[in-house]
């Protein structure tokens, strides 16, 4: 029996790998790793941010910001009855002396790819007010103006849900 069990149990080991991580998908998540860990959702004075992210290499503190997808210049708090069923931002959306209300950053450890090209087309979802303290859910999607730089052209896409902070 402690064969059979030994067995199972590096086959488990071996199917680890192949699961991975979650990862944010998209044509550009073929370029850099984009796995992560946690999901979660900061409200600013005037941002809502949804933040993936993972542990660092080998020591283990701190964390890698593998993306945080942000819609700016926004009125909050929001309004209980807000989004009615949910909120929905255009990201590519131009909100005044050429800058666009969506910004997505990056900040892992021993990459130098920390901003990413301008936004055709996007958007960043969710399926309920976000509120401090509460769950919520939503998806985001952009596309990349076309260009010569790193990324353009590429998409990025998920879905998330995760605690409000």
């Amino acid at each position: 029996m402690l064969p059979g069990l030994m067995a199972l149990l590096l086959g488990l080991v071996a199917l680890l790998p192949a699961c991975g991580g979650k990862s944010v998908k998209g044509s550009l998540s073929v370029l850099m790793d984009m796995t992560y860990r946690d999901i979660d959702i900061v409200l600013g004075s005037s941002d809502a941010t949804v933040r993936f992210t993972r542990p660092p290499g080998e020591d283990g503190l701190g964390e890698d910001l593998v993306l945080a997808v942000s819609a700016r210049a926004l009125r909050l708090p929001f309004a209980p009855d807000a989004g009615t069923p949910g909120l929905s931002f255009d990201l590519a959306e131009d909100i005044g002396g050429g800058v666009q209300r969506g910004s997505l950053a990056r900040n892992v450890l021993n990459d130098p790819r920390r901003t990413f090209p301008a936004i055709l087309r996007g958007h960043l979802n969710f399926v309920n007010v976000p509120a401090a303290g509460q769950p919520t859910a939503g998806d985001f999607s952009v596309t990349f103006v076309l260009g010569e730089e790193f990324g353009d052209g590429r998409t990025l896409f998920d879905s998330f849900q995760g605690m409000v902070r």
